[in-house]
């Protein structure tokens, strides 16, 4: 697991990488959850951008022809 040895770190005391190394790691792990959030909002965008509303998104499929055409 990504977090098992930051889990680890806070369940275990006593011996271990200083309180500075532990606080920049936590800094790094934020910064990368960030920087994607920021890729996932950015990919949202485009989508928003190329298909319309959010609304366009939600529809399962085209509506059918009122007129039965196929």
């Amino acid at each position: 697991m990504a977090g098992g040895s930051l889990a680890h770190r806070l369940t275990s005391g006593g011996s271990g990488p200083s309180e500075e190394d532990f606080r920049n790691e936590i800094r790094e792990r934020l910064d990368l959850m960030d920087e994607r959030l920021q890729q996932l909002e950015d990919e949202m965008l485009a989508l928003r951008e190329e298909g319309g509303d959010s609304a366009d998104l939600a529809e399962p499929g085209p509506a059918p022809d009122p007129e039965g055409n196929l």
